[in-house]
Order: C-alpha cells, then structure tokens, then sequence
C-alpha cells in the first residue's frame, strides 16, 4: 500500500511529489520512499532517484531528497540523490560504478542532471544555503561497520568549494552542534547545542570564526527545529514541544 506525503510546486508548471509504502521481498515487508516530478494538470509523473537495476548492489529504500527548491530558477530542484553501484556485470562495459548520496541539479521539464557533488558513501545529508550553494555536508562515523552515533559536519565559506570542519553530534548523549538550516542573509548556520542540559538555538557563523550567537533558549524545554517559508526556504522561527508543538517566529507581524 503506497501513501502521498506531500507535494509541492517546483515553478510554475512543475510539483515534486513525495509518496511512501511498503514492499514484500523475500518474505519481509520493506519500507520504501520516492519523489516525483508532476505536471501542474496533474499528468507526466516522472521518477527524480536514478533508475532501479536487476543487479543493484542493495535495496533502493530511499532515493532521495530535495535540498534546494532554486528560487531564481523555474521548474529546477537540487536533489540529494542516492546512487547505487551494480554488480554481476563481469564482462560488459555498460555498468554503473557510483555509489552513495549525491546532490544533483534536475531541470524538471527535460528531465536531465548536473551532478553538483559526485556521489560520496560517507556522507549521509547535505544542506544549502537556499540559493543553490552547498555550504554543510553530514557525515556519520562508523567503526568496523558499526555506527558510532557520532556525526561530522563540514561546511564551505562562500564562494569556495574547499570543505573544513564545522563540528560534531554525538545522537547518544546530544552533546555537540546539530545544524537544522544554512542561512544565507546571515552567512551562518543554525545549530542546536545544549546549555544546561537544555537544546538552545544559535547561529553559527561560516566564516571561518565559527562565532556562536544566541537566538532561543528555554530553561524548561528543548528548541528542536525551525521555520521555514517560501521557494528560498527563508527561517522565519523555531519550533519547541511541551503539551503540544509550538511556533515562535522572528518576525513580530508573523506572531500576530
């Protein structure tokens, strides 16, 4: 049984569905995910995650995700795109080598790509800055197989493709940084990090300072996401949970 999540318009012509179910191989329920592209009349759906193979080195639970809706451009996305490499192809030239997550440029009329980062096993997200620049790369830490619960984080200054080291979450205890969002009018990430056992929100600067600046902190509950709006993803507030999951925003007009 598959259900659709959500869609949402890439332009003027153009949506991105997100659909989601479950699949029997071997016996076993799988869950799975995909994206698609659709026409605004609601025809032409296309799949965005690179095409399934008989000889698939593993199973394609997730094909990816949209990181960037490119508000200067109509009917494109930037897609963190999971490529799987084939196997069995001894003796053929036609084999697909790539594997790991990527970030892909998808003209969603021509349904063509530009790889913008090629294809790392390594690293599990990427974050842009909402104008099409990736400036934060997630990658966990394993160790003989295993994972660690630790994650690194990398970033870009502007105008540079040279990554450098942003930081670490350990997901067991929460210490360290976790980004939820790059933004560009600030040249900053927003990351959450604990102050008195506490996760608070700061803004962190990609300069290279790596300057921390308070914005919400709350003695008695954890901030845990932010707010975004419009085709540049623009934050506009955080979010927190007591009883229920509440809204703050930035802008005074907003909270009215």
């Amino acid at each position: 049984m598959e259900s659709l999540n959500w869609c949402q318009f890439a332009g003027e012509s153009k949506l991105v569905c997100h659909y989601s179910g479950n699949s029997r191989i071997d016996g076993q329920l799988i869950p799975f995910s995909r994206l698609v592209a659709v026409s605004a009349a609601g025809g032409g759906m296309k799949a965005l995650g690179q095409k399934a193979s008989d000889k698939d080195a593993t199973l394609r639970q997730f094909d990816g995700s949209i990181i960037d809706w490119l508000p200067g451009e109509q009917d494109a996305v930037l897609m963190a795109r999971q490529y799987v490499r084939e196997v069995g192809t001894t003796g053929t030239n036609v084999s697909r080598s790539a594997s790991g997550l990527a970030v892909d440029r998808i003209d969603l009329n021509k349904m063509d790509f530009r790889t913008v980062e090629q294809p790392r096993d390594e690293v599990t997200g990427f974050r842009t800055d909402g104008q099409g620049n990736v400036r934060i790369a997630e990658i966990e830490v394993s160790r003989a197989d295993s994972l660690t619960g630790m994650t690194r984080y990398r970033y870009r200054k502007q105008n540079s493709r040279d990554w450098q080291i942003l930081g670490e979450y350990n997901s067991r205890t929460g210490e360290g940084i976790y980004p939820v969002a790059v933004e560009g009018q600030s040249d900053s990430a927003l990351v959450l990090k604990k102050i008195s056992g506490r996760d608070a929100l700061f803004r962190m600067a990609l300069d290279g300072s790596g300057k921390l600046t308070p914005v919400a902190s709350d003695p008695k509950v954890d901030i845990n996401g932010v707010v975004r709006i419009g085709k540049g993803r623009k934050v506009i507030g955080y979010t927190y949970t007591d009883d229920q999951r509440r809204v703050v925003y930035f802008d005074s007009e907003l909270r009215n």
